[in-house]
């Protein structure tokens, strides 16, 4: 249950989920939940998030296939502030159907953490992105999607050592820019699909394209597709974006993208 979840969360320690959803809220039927100090619901009118503090070694998985874990918040869908070597493996994440478009914050928020690992899951929309990182050290996402989002897939600031591999991005608004890195190091993408982003034609997106970019490297995106796209361009700067054996093509302004969900996890 989500009362027995938001007590087991702590320090080295490995939390099995099964069937759900579980929706984090800061009660349920039976009242409030007892006092964790891992665990904070910050204030978020008209519903609290769930935010974890400063836990080491904390896997979430899910067994017997995939497991929704929600959130009626209009802000995050779950933050890691301070948190090392955090694992989640096979969750979708999002917010709840009664949300609708009224989110205004990303599905998943690290604030200086090192160390995640997000393997095989979903993160889908209302959340304006899916994942909004600071000071992180070490963040790797494997397999999974990003998708249906409202402004964008991710928003990097001061981040190093991230890899993007196999993962698929798809079928979202673009508000700014899809990908943003703002003063990260070692940024690589490696047989990653971006498809059906949809940046239109006035506004911030028009000039800053699907990827903005602006670090004292290049980031690397190696094999893969970005292909059918609506954007004026695919990166503010070329040599901010170095791709090797990528297979590109259909990307601008008279694309037509239409945004498709997946079951459990469309917004329409």
């Amino acid at each position: 249950t989500t009362r027995e979840l938001i007590a087991a969360i702590g320090s080295d320690r490995t939390i099995e989920l099964v069937g759900g959803p579980f929706v984090l809220d800061p009660e349920d039927e039976a009242g409030p939940f007892p006092d964790n100090p891992a665990v904070e619901f910050a204030e978020r009118d008209p519903v609290p998030y769930l935010v974890v503090k400063g836990v080491r070694g904390l896997h979430l998985r899910a067994v017997g296939g995939p497991v929704r874990v929600l959130s009626r918040s209009p802000a995050e869908v779950v933050q890691f502030a301070g948190c090392r070597d955090v694992f989640l493996d096979g969750l979708v994440l999002g917010h709840s159907e009664e949300v609708a478009f009224h989110c205004v914050a990303p599905v998943l928020s690290l604030q200086q953490c090192t160390n995640v690992l997000v393997r095989d899951c979903e993160l889908f929309g209302c959340g304006t992105e899916g994942i909004v990182a600071a000071e992180v050290d070490g963040l790797r996402m494997e397999r999974g999607e990003i998708h249906t989002c409202r402004h964008g897939i991710c928003i990097l600031e001061r981040c190093r050592g991230v890899e993007f591999r196999g993962a698929v991005f798809r079928d979202t608004e673009v508000a700014m820019a899809a990908f943003v890195f703002d003063a990260c190091e070692r940024v690589h993408f490696a047989d990653c699909v971006v498809r059906n982003l949809d940046g239109g034609m006035g506004g911030p997106a028009q000039d800053q394209g699907l990827f903005a970019i602006t670090m004292d490297e290049a980031v690397t995106f190696v094999r893969g597709q970005i292909r059918g796209n609506r954007t004026r361009r695919v990166v503010n700067s070329k040599l901010l974006l170095v791709r090797d054996g990528t297979d590109e093509g259909d990307n601008g302004p008279e694309v037509g993208v239409e945004r498709r969900g997946k079951a459990g996890g469309e917004r329409r």
